[in-house]
């Protein structure tokens, strides 16, 4: 201020960007402490719903923050490109960043345009497979902690996505896939 009036300078965006990245750290790691606040509400949410490819790539940064094992049924055929580029770009090195571990059934082939799903210790990563004729999976099912999800992200239908969070039918999930995962090659 010089008398009365205000004179504005501008500055390096790079410290607004380490400022925003910061907090953002901060909130991550509050977020067990937040969730527990939801969990002791009186009314929990049990379904969540989410459309387009924003909403489906809110679904996989839940089950990031969960840090829990994930186990995965998955076919890659008809995969919507901006999914398969946010799978390839952020989400499997968000995964394997923080140390998160992933069993995959893969219905069909293991490899899309740009994604080649196999077992990699590297990226914390088991995989078998399945037959599409036998077993068809047309969506994308992750299991992790007491939660479900289940995405359609392919090129011929509207991108949706449900997580249900449960005990029950997270551990029904779980037993199913462990018998799958058990058959598979």
């Amino acid at each position: 201020m010089k008398g009365k009036r205000r004179y504005l300078v501008a500055e390096d965006p790079e410290g607004l960007v380490e400022k925003k990245q910061s907090e953002l750290k901060l909130l991550e790691e509050k977020l067990p402490e937040l969730r527990l606040l939801l969990r002791t509400a009186t009314s929990k949410p049990k379904i969540v719903f989410y459309e387009g490819i924003e909403g489906l790539k809110k679904l996989y940064m839940d089950n990031l923050r969960e840090r829990q094992p994930i186990l995965e049924f998955v076919s890659l055929e008809n995969i919507h490109p901006e999914i398969e580029f946010h799978s390839k770009n952020y989400y499997i090195p968000a995964r394997i960043n923080r140390n998160i571990p992933i069993k995959i059934i893969v219905s069909g082939e293991t490899e899309s345009k740009s994604l080649r799903l196999k077992t990699d210790p590297y990226a914390l990563r088991e995989v078998k497979t399945i037959s599409q004729e036998k077993f068809p999976i047309p969506l994308d099912c992750y299991i992790y902690g007491d939660n479900v999800s289940f995405a359609v992200y392919r090129t011929d239908s509207e991108p949706i996505g449900v997580i249900i969070r449960s005990k029950e039918i997270s551990r029904t999930l779980r037993s199913l896939f462990e018998f799958v995962w058990e058959k598979a090659k």
